[in-house]
């Protein structure tokens, strides 16, 4: 089983504590890591604004997924569907 392990330009990484992403390529799947409001220097985006932290959130998370590759789907736990939410 083939595993990669990434940490994206553009996401501040610390390689010693976490990995951003995992990918495991041979059963196409990819594990992102909880994204918080950091930039890519480690700092807090949007410090007592909820609405800019979550728009750097979703920012860091659509940055980890493009390293990843061009696919991008969601599994609902609940109704066991994995549904394909972007790319090709």
């Amino acid at each position: 089983m083939a595993v990669r392990h990434l940490n994206p330009e553009g996401l501040y990484a610390l390689p010693e504590m976490f990995t951003h992403v995992v990918s495991v390529t041979d059963a196409e799947l990819v594990y992102v890591s909880g994204q918080v409001a950091w930039d890519a220097e480690g700092g807090l985006v949007g410090e007592g604004d909820h609405a800019a932290q979550a728009a750097q959130v979703a920012r860091n998370i659509e940055t980890a997924l493009a390293a990843a590759g061009d696919r991008v789907y969601v599994f609902d736990e609940a109704s066991g569907t994995l549904s394909l939410i972007g790319g090709r």
